[in-house]
């Protein structure tokens, strides 16, 4: 069916206004030098009417050789209007000719109903 014939409908706009809302954004990377190295990095965002949360985090390894490194970073942001949570916790150690490194970020952005 074709309806070619519109000009009994006439034009309707609509505006909202949304105030407030809440977003965040991660970041993670890792690096490993040595004969043997492993890297791993994750990130997961999730959002909703009331709250954004974002989570993130990297593994870095390596072995073997004569000075093995391991780097990781992650990072966030939250924006909310109620509240913006960031943590991030990096933990780095070497092991004999291992070095290792860990990194992890939380970010919440709360929003109020």
């Amino acid at each position: 069916m074709i309806i070619s014939d519109l000009s009994h409908l006439e034009p309707i706009s609509e505006f909202t206004d949304i105030l407030g809302g809440a977003g965040t954004a991660v970041s993670t990377a890792g690096v490993a030098t040595g004969e043997k190295t492993y890297t791993n990095a994750t990130a997961y965002t999730t959002a909703n009417s009331l709250y954004a949360l974002g989570l993130g985090s990297a593994e870095a390894i390596g072995s073997g050789g004569k000075n093995p490194t391991a780097t990781t970073t992650a990072s966030g942001v939250a924006e909310g209007t109620l509240l913006d949570i960031v943590i991030p916790v990096t933990v780095s150690y070497k092991i004999g000719s291992t070095a290792v490194s860990r990194s992890f970020v939380l970010a919440l952005g709360v929003d109020h109903p």
